[in-house]
């Protein structure tokens, strides 16, 4: 054998494993963020929302407004659930004193990516919501008109609000440290969700008093979903040691009360949409709620199987239980979110024609 023949050989190998683990990590991530795509793309497809505008039912005068919103939406949802979870495990989950831990270190600095998105994907979202504002096409969203957008209207003001909410987050992430910093910078990534949720109900024309447990109903269910998912994501973010560990166990105390809130929160905003069960069945929005309630028990399924299997696997020093049952529990709500974003697209069935059938019978029977 020539002199470095196995020194290059060896690197040969080296270099092989790299590029599977991390060709393994990149499709740990990737899938679930494919599914929540797929998900999505198909169930907006079925709703009619691409080529209808879904506040006034009338035809888009471009598609592409009919593209951009869900996709900013997708974007949003998913990056606001990683801030949120990275923010909560931070704050919450692995103790400290003054300080945060060293794990908290790393929550935070993928919390600062994933606000940069948030907020990126929010003022990405402006021109559509311009567009569809003035029933346009793309082309109407000048600097000077999205300046008088954000100024003079409600929509656009919450829609600033949120993109200046959430680069708040990202520009704080990077110099916080303290406890007390994370846990208010968790307040204001919550807070985050709010103004778009207390637009859609001030300009319902129903029961104030519906419209109030409606708000406030969706406001507990977008900050249970977005605590519940992104600390998962947190969590496998993490490596293994003593802190996730500790940060595992704490979780699974707090994830009961996150799923009683997001069911419970679910049902109330449901409750107050369908006025009449039948719609259940018989329109688009009813059927997405369906989905979205069998997501929710395949949740509290896998739920039970981590508290059951992967912990005492965890405490065993296994790993890869908890990672392979996390997982599963991601996919899931990757897919849960695609539905989100076709519901947020979906109008609410008129109590009078509660028999309409609509194209979402097509995810139905797909998913």
């Amino acid at each position: 054998m020539r002199p470095g023949t196995g020194d290059r050989q060896g690197m040969t190998v080296v270099g092989r494993r790299v590029r599977t683990r991390y060709g393994s990590r990149a499709a740990f991530w990737l899938t679930p963020l494919g599914v929540a795509v797929l998900v999505g793309v198909a169930a907006v497809l079925a709703v009619g929302a691409v080529m209808t505008v879904p506040s006034t039912g009338h035809p888009t005068p471009d598609i592409r407004v009919g593209w951009v919103l869900p996709a900013s939406r997708l974007v949003s949802d998913v990056s606001g659930a990683v801030t949120v979870g990275c923010l909560v495990a931070a704050g919450l989950l692995v103790p400290g004193a003054r300080f945060v831990s060293p794990a908290g270190y790393q929550w935070l600095r993928a919390a600062t990516w994933s606000a940069a998105f948030w907020a990126l994907a929010g003022a990405l979202a402006l021109p559509g919501l311009l567009a569809e504002f003035l029933d346009s096409g793309l082309g109407q969203a000048s600097p000077v008109a999205l300046f008088s957008f954000v100024r003079d209207v409600p929509e656009g003001r919450a829609q600033a609000a949120v993109v200046l909410l959430t680069g708040l987050v990202a520009v704080a992430s990077r110099t916080v440290l303290t406890m007390a910093g994370t846990r208010a910078m968790l307040l204001v990534s919550l807070l985050a969700t709010v103004p778009p949720a207390v637009i859609e109900y001030l300009e319902d024309d129903g029961s104030r008093v519906l419209n109030v447990a409606a708000l406030v109903g969706m406001m507990l269910h977008i900050a249970g979903a977005l605590a519940w998912s992104g600390a998962l994501v947190a969590l496998l973010l993490l490596g293994s040691g003593p802190e996730r560990t500790l940060a595992v166990r704490r979780f699974s105390r707090v994830a009961p009360l996150l799923v009683l809130a997001v069911g419970v929160s679910g049902l109330l905003s449901a409750a107050v949409v369908l006025e009449a069960p039948g719609q259940l069945l018989s329109t688009d929005f009813g059927r997405l709620v369906l989905l979205k309630a069998l997501a929710l028990g395949g949740l509290v399924t896998v739920g039970w199987w981590h508290r059951h299997r992967s912990l005492p696997a965890l405490d065993a020093g296994d790993r890869w239980v908890f990672r392979r049952v996390a997982w599963v529990e991601l996919m899931i709500f990757a897919a849960t979110m695609g539905l989100a974003v076709a519901l947020s697209r979906t109008p609410a069935p008129d109590v009078d024609e509660p028999s309409a059938v609509g194209a979402a019978s097509v995810v139905v029977t797909a998913v």
